[in-house]
């Protein structure tokens, strides 16, 4: 996927960085510019003077800009939080659809990943950069290079939470809080025939349990062809089998449903391609 001489861009949709990460920011960099790779930051990726993020129309100039870049094959974006969505106004679709390349982040980037998709078919990808710098640091060095350099097929572990043996579709969605963000809005995925990821970070059992609730009323347990879930950290860290009631409560009894602990939050979460036709094994 990466070669020797490519560029990736790092940016910041979402809350911008706070000054504090700029040593694990310079972690990551120091660990990709030894494979080769070259790194162009987004000038809105760390917070401004005042301890704020730069205005949606300052982010949306500076995605543009990478996609712009010719020699920038990736961008990640390294934030979170709760701003995506303000960009998604200011976004020109026929720019990013003409520079056809991938766009990686994960949590509130969930808005932009989503909407990027539903308005160009393009695949990007659910994974945190920053995780190269985390407690996991070594491993995920070597998940990047093998799955963004050497272009390795990782297959996510799942486990069936219903009796299937395969499903086989395009996948969307993301965090489950910033997914809902979209509902309502042009930028809402078609999960009709496809399949859906959903994770979380914070909420307590009720929290899940209302946004469970939206998606099922949105119809869309009864247009997807099967359901992914991540990791829910709040959630997990009381019992993993709460969010699984949740779910299985909610959804017709012979919709495929698998549960992965490769994806989400945590430190060793590894990367999944939305947009792009998928198989789980149950």
């Amino acid at each position: 996927m990466l070669v020797k001489g490519d560029s990736i861009g790092l940016i910041a949709c979402s809350n911008a960085r706070p000054s504090r990460y700029e040593e694990k920011i310079k972690n990551v960099e120091g660990f990709i510019t030894a494979l080769g790779i070259n790194i162009v930051r987004a000038e809105t990726l760390l917070e401004t003077d005042e301890k704020t993020t730069s205005a949606p129309q300052a982010r949306a100039l500076e995605l543009h800009k990478l996609y712009d870049n010719e020699k920038i094959k990736l961008i990640f974006d390294i934030s979170g939080g709760d701003l995506a969505n303000q960009i998604l106004p200011f976004l020109d679709f026929e720019r990013i659809t003409a520079a056809n390349k991938p766009f990686v982040g994960l949590s509130d980037l969930t808005t932009v990943l989503n909407a990027v998709l539903q308005q160009t078919n393009q695949k990007n990808y659910y994974f945190q950069l920053m995780t190269l710098a985390g407690t996991k640091a070594v491993e995920q060095q070597n998940f990047f290079k093998e799955y963004f350099v050497e272009g390795h097929e990782t297959i996510i572990e799942t486990r069936g939470l219903t009796d299937f043996k395969e499903i086989v579709g395009k996948m969307y969605g993301g965090n489950i809080r910033c997914l809902l963000k979209l509902a309502g809005t042009s930028f809402w995925p078609e999960f009709k025939g496809n399949i859906i990821l959903l994770e979380g970070f914070s909420g307590s059992y009720e929290r899940n349990a209302s946004y469970i609730a939206q998606l099922q009323q949105l119809g869309v347990f009864t247009d997807c062809i099967g359901i992914v879930l991540g990791t829910f950290t709040e959630l997990d860290q009381k019992n993993t089998t709460l969010i699984e009631s949740l779910i299985l409560a909610a959804v017709p009894d012979d919709l495929p449903v698998a549960r992965t602990s490769e994806v989400g939050h945590g430190d060793d979460g590894k990367a999944i391609v939305l947009g792009h036709t998928i198989t789980i094994r149950g």
